[in-house]
């Protein structure tokens, strides 16, 4: 029996008793006596339950009502969040003051992406006059097999042909190797990531990482590796 209930019995109760014994004053005959009792016991039941009814839907109103304000509260927070995050992110990429090379600039950049999000290897490749992407920087780079590669050639060529982002926590073996003061592994995650500018694939971009990259640190990866790319194109 809840709060509610059990004050709506401790008020009838009082008002049953003097009920009773007013009609039993009044009425000799106990048939008519008690059929009055029962009357007015249901009348009044019936009146307690409408109130306790209101008092009810009002406090599941006031639940409903609190519920929705955390939510929206809660989303309001995050959405504030993230885009501190963002704002963060970007920043962080170095805007260019037409003194420094690329190479310099994509190293520089690349390890502060790196120690940004705890990331163990990162290789950056740039498109070429003939239409292939050869390495332009990198971040802790240990093996040097893959210098370019073509359009569509292998799972790099095949992110710059689809032009979509590609995210990998089964990675094929010996693809890379991540030399860490664990020893020699392969990496938990691979992020191949293309740079864009003008719609066009001007560059590309493999992180990779011996745990895996969460999908909010792959989105702000995305656009600070647009940055990236827009400043690029002014750098000689």
């Amino acid at each position: 029996m809840n709060k509610i209930n059990l004050i709506s019995l401790i008020l009838l109760l009082p008002i049953i008793g003097s009920a009773i014994v007013l009609i039993l004053n009044q009425m000799p005959d106990y048939k008519i006596a008690f059929t009055a009792v029962l009357t007015i016991s249901a009348i009044t039941i019936v009146i307690i339950n409408f109130f306790n009814k209101t008092i009810v839907e009002k406090e599941v109103e006031v639940v409903v009502e609190k519920k929705v304000y955390i939510e929206n509260k809660s989303e309001e927070d995050k959405t504030i969040e993230e885009a501190n995050e963002l704002e963060n992110a970007v920043n962080l990429i170095d805007d260019i003051d037409g003194k420094t090379n690329q190479k310099k600039y994509i190293n520089t950049q690349l390890s502060k992406i790196a120690k940004n999000f705890n990331l163990d290897q990162i290789v950056f490749y740039l498109k070429q006059d003939n239409d292939k992407y050869k390495i332009l920087g990198e971040y802790a780079l240990t093996m040097e097999d893959n210098l370019e590669f073509s359009v569509g050639e292998g799972l790099s060529g095949q992110v710059v042909k689809d032009k979509k982002s590609l995210y990998l926590t089964d990675i094929p073996e010996g693809y890379i190797t991540i030399i860490s003061g664990l020893g020699n592994g392969n990496p938990k995650s691979l992020f191949i990531v293309p740079a864009f500018f003008d719609d066009e694939v001007i560059g590309l971009a493999e992180f990779a990482s011996l745990s895996e990259i969460d999908e909010a640190k792959r989105k702000l990866i995305e656009i600070m590796l647009e940055k990236i790319a827009i400043n690029l194109v002014n750098v000689k």
